[in-house]
């Protein structure tokens, strides 16, 4: 029986032709399966209408765009939060800094989250900009007040977590993983 993959790239982030790639040797590994690469500008159109009546599979790395399939399974990546990664990673058992919603005029304590820590953004909006962080000393946490920041500042306008502070020398050191269906796809550091 016959099966599509589709591969849903979106050029202004991605290089087509590493999808392009991954399809050739898809195809060339199993006859059984069509793979094709798609462009998020596509419509679903782009695919001749006698291959939507095999099993498909949908892959994409973000949303799928203009191209809605009219049949078949997506997969596709979804923004985690912040804390809910946290969790994973522990339930996991990847060894990642204490993470926790920040509740102010709570006692934090040296002995859990260690000497520092960090207070970055919690709404997805507002993470993951860089730069939008604060160490603060543990002991000082409980008198901490977003509202010493201007009303725009992300401070007062975002929900806060706290992390444990990892010091990794004089450079700042950040890791970054890119996941398929939970397996790492790569990672690096910047």
């Amino acid at each position: 029986m016959q099966k599509n993959l589709i591969l849903v790239a979106n050029p202004r982030a991605m290089d087509p032709k590493d999808f392009e790639e991954i399809a050739a040797i898809v195809s060339r590994e199993n006859k059984s399966v069509n793979a094709f690469v798609v462009s998020v500008d596509q419509p679903a159109s782009v695919i001749a209408d006698k291959f939507w009546r095999n099993p498909t599979l949908v892959i994409s790395f973000g949303d799928t765009g203009q191209f809605k399939p009219p049949r078949g399974v997506i997969l596709h990546n979804r923004t985690i939060h912040k804390y809910q990664q946290y969790v994973q990673f522990c339930l996991a058992g990847v060894n990642t800094p204490r993470t926790g919603n920040f509740t102010p005029a709570y006692e934090y304590q040296e002995s859990e989250w260690g000497e520092f820590c960090i207070l970055k953004p919690a709404d997805l909006g507002m993470m993951g900009k860089g730069g939008i962080v604060r160490l603060q000393r543990t002991s000082r946490l409980s008198a901490f007040d977003p509202a010493q920041y201007p009303e725009d500042h992300v401070f007062r306008k975002s929900r806060l977590l706290v992390q444990s502070f990892v010091d990794t020398g004089p450079i700042a050191v950040n890791w970054r993983v890119l996941t398929l269906l939970g397996e790492p796809l790569y990672c690096f550091r910047s």
